[in-house]
């Protein structure tokens, strides 16, 4: 997603003539853009509350977006102003649905199904587990130690399909709206005499 903004001014005084040119060279108020679109980024996804899991399980959560959000990185050139979001965090659900398959070599995916295993990979819990078949027909890791033995501690799953939540991120017209607003103040602090 990109927004397109072109301003022709020719003046030869004052505070039109200073803007005049700092926009031949685009690469400060571009800067300015990111900046903010990386703020505006950054507390969007970290208020993000999907802890549905978590709370249906009595489990802590893992703040997931929380610790992507503050990964969400402002760039800019002479050209552009752009955000870059890395993959694993997640984000990029917001565009496509996600297909979560196993990998190393291994053949099932591991679904946290407790609350001592919500956030955690099957060699940090600190009891056994074994396979078994749960209800006739579900794989299934089961606790055989500790206080909740005999419960079902991993779903295991071949492939997991994750849909796409176009709310993960903000929405177009919101980015739109936090890139003119800093254009604006750019210009400005500009007229005012600030650095182009």
């Amino acid at each position: 997603m990109s927004v397109a903004l072109t301003i022709t001014i020719q003046t030869d005084k004052g505070p039109l003539q200073r803007l005049s040119k700092g926009l031949a060279n685009r690469a400060p108020m571009h800067a300015a853009i990111a900046g903010t679109e990386e703020d505006f980024f950054r507390q969007y996804v970290s208020r993000l509350n999907r802890h549905r899991t978590a709370m249906g399980l009595g489990a802590a959560p893992t703040s997931f977006y929380e610790k992507g959000a503050a990964r969400i990185e402002g760039d800019s050139n002479a050209e552009m102003a752009l955000l870059r979001i890395p993959r694993d965090t997640g984000l990029g659900r917001a565009f496509r649905d996600f297909n979560l398959t196993p990998k190393n070599g291994r053949k099932y995916l591991t679904i946290p199904a407790h609350r001592s295993t919500y956030g955690k990979r099957v060699a940090e819990v600190p009891h056994s587990m074994t396979f078994r078949i749960v209800g006739g027909r579900h794989k299934a890791l089961v606790f055989t130690s500790g206080p909740d033995k005999g419960s079902v501690a991993y779903w295991l799953r071949e492939k997991v399909t994750i849909k796409r939540d176009a709310t993960l991120l903000p929405g177009r017209e919101a980015i739109e709206q936090v890139a003119i607003g800093s254009a604006r103040e750019w210009f400005i602090e500009q007229m005012k005499g600030g650095q182009a």
